[in-house]
Parts: structure tokens; C-alpha cells; sequence
């Protein structure tokens, strides 16, 4: 499984990286900490199963670049979840609307997160 973080915290990158290293062992985790440029960035990784997209990220903002990901990406193979700390009811329908697959809450802790995942990509654990 290939998986893309994009996030503007470099430390939740790392959390969540190794979180699914720990999860998924055999499986990729390649990041951006923003869209800029992002078509060009994308032509250099392998053939992604899911984008994790920060809801609040800067200075594109995920809206935008889930408008570029969604141009660029065969979405019957690629999903892009947007995972954020919070966003507000509206802005969730926006960001489904524009084609994210799912929103995910940033867990409190590790061992949630884990579990997040799990949950999350269990439909890709077996291919």
C-alpha cells in the first residue's frame, strides 16, 4: 500500500507516518508538507491508494488542492481523505462536494490514531 501525507506540521507527519508503518510494515508512507507544485511532486511517486490531506494547509489551501488532486488522480484508484483537527459542518460538505472521499478527526492520542488507521485502510490491507 502506497500512501501520501500531506500536512503542514512536520510533526504530524512523522506521528502519523510511523503510526502507519507500525500498522501497515510493509506498505509506503511518502509526504509534502504542502500542494504547492503538486502535480509535479505526484509524477514522482508511485501509483498512490490513498491521499491523507491536511484540512487546513497553507498556501494552498486543501480545497484547492483537492480541486488539483482530483484532476489529476484516477479517483476509482487513488481516494483522498481529508484529515484534519476540526472543520466545521459546512466546510465538510465543500470538501466532500469537491470529491474527498471521507474526513477523518486527528486522534488524541497514538494507540487511536493506530486504530484510525486501521479502521481507515482496512480495505486496503490485503492487496
Amino acid at each position: 500500500m502506497n500512501i501520501l501525507v500531506i500536512d503542514d506540521d512536520q510533526d504530524d507527519i512523522a506521528i502519523f507516518c510511523e503510526a502507519f508503518h507500525e500498522v501497515f510494515p510493509h506498505s509506503n508512507c511518502y509526504t509534502r508538507n504542502d500542494c504547492v507544485n503538486i502535480e509535479q511532486a505526484l509524477q514522482g511517486l508511485p501509483t498512490l491508494d490513498v491521499i491523507f490531506l491536511d484540512g487546513h494547509i497553507f498556501p494552498v489551501s486543501s480545497q484547492e488542492c483537492l480541486l488539483v488532486l482530483k484532476k489529476v488522480l484516477d479517483s476509482k484508484r487513488t481516494k483522498v481523505i481529508i484529515h484534519t483537527g476540526s472543520v466545521s459542518p459546512t466546510e465538510a460538505d465543500a470538501l466532500l462536494a469537491l470529491g474527498a472521499s471521507a474526513i477523518t478527526y486527528k486522534a488524541s492520542s497514538y494507540e487511536k490514531l493506530k486504530e484510525l488507521l486501521t479502521t481507515t485502510l482496512a480495505d486496503y490491507a490485503n492487496q
